[in-house]
């Protein structure tokens, strides 16, 4: 596994960079938005077209991937993810925001479908589940050290916007020169979302309502921790929380379960107790 996580060095440190922008990007214009006074919901409507944008991404950019080729795709959406960050602050308005939100959803969509698919193709049969999870823990992990880059500058600047458009450039570099190339079966199969439903339907409606959860908490949570008096090194430290190993936040809630059934066993002892 040692020698494919190498091999694959060159794209892991790539997303490294766009990970770290990922994370600074959405608390950073949402937090832009609150401070230029931008009714709630029409921050909702542009979180959104962020989502909108990424799914219209992974519905249709299998098609934009087979006729340009994958490392073009790569390239170019990765670019386009930087001309948004560096256009969003050139005018700060709901009608110039959404389709530039809806065009970085999709642009992101494309870059993490070529990445992952690079990264699953290239992995042997046995090590694919190894090399995933030690993307994940990169993923993860700069995600939340973008949350940090905050604190900086004032998000009312336009500086983190132009370190943003450079991290999704620099993201560029390592995979450019990388000399182990990308697999060349991109493309070739598609599953249908009937398909996939039938083949796992819990896991459809799972991953569902997950996406419906991790998208508001992440869009708007920075606007309620703003809203609730945190400065912007406190909002920062908010949202680091959320990227908390998933299996510990399981482990505390059934700790949480189990003494609560406790207490109100005993609780109900004694109340039988004292009749």
């Amino acid at each position: 596994m040692i020698r494919e996580i190498y091999a694959l060095s060159a794209l892991l440190l790539g997303m490294s960079a766009l990970m770290i922008g990922n994370g600074l990007f959405g608390t950073l214009t949402a937090l832009r938005m609150s401070m230029e006074a931008f009714d709630p919901t029409v921050i909702g409507v542009v979180v959104s077209c962020h989502m909108i944008g990424f799914v219209l991404g992974c519905l249709y950019g299998q098609r934009v991937i087979s006729r340009v080729g994958a490392i073009r795709c790569l390239t170019a959406f990765a670019a386009l993810m930087s001309i948004c960050a560096l256009l969003l602050p050139l005018h700060v308005t709901p009608y110039t925001w959404v389709p530039i939100r809806l065009g970085f959803g999709f642009s992101s969509a494309m870059v993490f479908m070529v990445a992952e698919s690079w990264l699953v193709g290239s992995a042997s049969p046995m090590n694919k589940g190894r090399v995933f999870s030690v993307y994940m823990v990169v993923n993860k992990g700069c995600f939340a050290f973008g949350q940090l880059q905050l604190q900086l500058a004032e998000p009312a600047g336009d500086r983190r916007f132009m370190l943003l458009g450079i991290l999704f450039a620099a993201c560029l570099l390592p995979i450019a020169l990388a000399r182990h190339e990308a697999p060349n079966n991109f493309g070739d199969d598609r599953m249908s979302i009937r398909d996939l439903y039938r083949a796992s339907p819990v896991g459809v409606f799972g991953a569902i309502a997950t996406g419906l959860a991790s998208s508001a908490i992440v869009g708007l949570s920075p606007v309620f921790a703003l809203g609730i008096g945190l400065d912007v090194a406190e909002v920062s430290a908010f949202m680091i929380f959320f990227m908390f190993d998933r299996r510990l936040v399981l482990a505390a809630v059934a700790s949480a379960a189990g003494a609560a059934s406790i207490a109100i066993a005993a609780i109900g002892s004694a109340a039988k107790i004292s009749e």
